[in-house]
């Protein structure tokens, strides 16, 4: 089965983009430029934030209300990053170099 998409949009960013997300849940698509430029903009293309990463990013990911935005770093850290601000929100030391990265929720009963 082949689909076809219609192009309802087009821009141009001034340097290659290097990792890209679709947000699940809003109408948000994050870019990381091969620059370390991360940039959230509406599906409009509407920008919403850019920010410099102080770390080379490796892989993202949307949480599922899509407020936050984890960014895996080559520094060995699971960046979390407000979508409303692009203001860093914590740091998380991962042991190893992170390829991808996802949310999950944890049972209610979980302690």
């Amino acid at each position: 089965c082949v689909h076809s998409f219609e192009v309802i949009s087009e821009k141009r960013f001034g340097s290659a983009i290097a990792l890209q997300s679709l947000c699940p849940s809003k109408d948000l698509v994050a870019l990381v430029s091969s620059e370390g430029q991360l940039a959230v903009h509406r599906l409009s293309l509407d920008k919403v934030f850019s920010t410099t990463l102080e770390r080379d990013a490796r892989c993202l990911a949307w949480s599922p209300d899509g407020r936050l935005l984890a960014v895996g770093t080559e520094s060995k850290t699971l960046d979390i990053i407000s979508t409303e601000d692009g203001k860093l929100q914590r740091s998380i030391p991962v042991d190893s170099l992170p390829s991808c990265a996802s949310w999950s929720s944890l049972p209610t009963n979980a302690k």
